[in-house]
């Protein structure tokens, strides 16, 4: 093996070696809250989700349910829960983020749960920010076009059952997807707000934003399938090997 055919095969190998660092990031991550405003005695961050996931993970994972959709290449999936200890509903949901593009609630995504959300510029939410939005830092801004909101009704049209699940699909044109997506929830670039109604014994409402990330370990079952790879490095590398000890 000459020289220049050697560096051709470190490049390879590095090239293999990033595709298989890539695929192993999961393909859903969850986030849960800090409380922002504390109007209420009860602390709910404990108790509540936020999941951002990958379009195929999404569609293998809710296929069947009846409030869903398929996912297409350039879009992500949020998913909110209420692991309900304290007595709450999840009645809003805000995006800040300078993403370009709109949302799509999908309601009813777990097992014989009820929500009933609209999203995006169908029936913007009121108030148009997540309330007490200054207390946040930077200032949460939400983003037009991705907040979602409860259709008026009684709190059983939010989150307000362990087994609620509702889902938000962001539509990003193309211009990102759940990698981008996932990165921007890392750095704070892009934040969660949800206002939550009906606390407790006094029945009040906060504010919560989603905590600066700690990603989970990784699961095989939900990262991108990479057959081959490591095989290929390592064939790469014994090939360099060998032309060290020729050398």
């Amino acid at each position: 093996m000459t020289i220049k055919q050697a560096r051709a095969v470190l490049a390879g190998a590095a090239i293999l070696l990033a595709s298989f660092q890539a695929s192993a990031i999961p393909l859903s991550t969850t986030y849960d809250f800090y409380q922002l405003t504390d109007n209420n005695a009860e602390d709910l961050g404990g108790q509540l989700s936020v999941t951002v996931w990958d379009w195929t993970l999404a569609n293998s994972t809710f296929v069947g349910q009846a409030g869903y959709v398929a996912l297409t290449s350039g879009q992500v999936l949020f998913t909110l829960q209420n692991n309900v200890g304290d007595v709450s509903n999840i009645g809003e949901v805000y995006f800040d983020d300078g993403f370009f593009g709109t949302s799509t609630a999908y309601n009813s995504l777990g097992t014989d749960d009820f929500t009933n959300f609209v999203g995006g510029n169908i029936s913007p939410t009121k108030p148009a920010n997540l309330p007490g939005a200054e207390l946040a830092d930077p200032d949460f801004v939400a983003t037009a076009g991705f907040s979602a909101d409860t259709l008026p009704g009684g709190p059983e049209n939010g989150v307000d059952t362990n087994i609620d699940i509702l889902g938000i699909m962001l539509n990003l044109g193309g211009f990102a997807d759940y990698t981008a997506v996932v990165a921007a929830m890392d750095s704070g670039a892009l934040r969660v707000g949800l206002h939550v109604r009906s606390i407790g014994v006094e029945g009040g409402s906060d504010s919560y934003v989603n905590n600066p990330p700690d990603r989970p370990p990784i699961d095989p079952e939900t990262t991108v399938p990479v057959p081959g790879t490591l095989l290929l490095l390592g064939a790469g590398l014994l090939g360099v090997a060998r032309f060290r000890r020729k050398s």
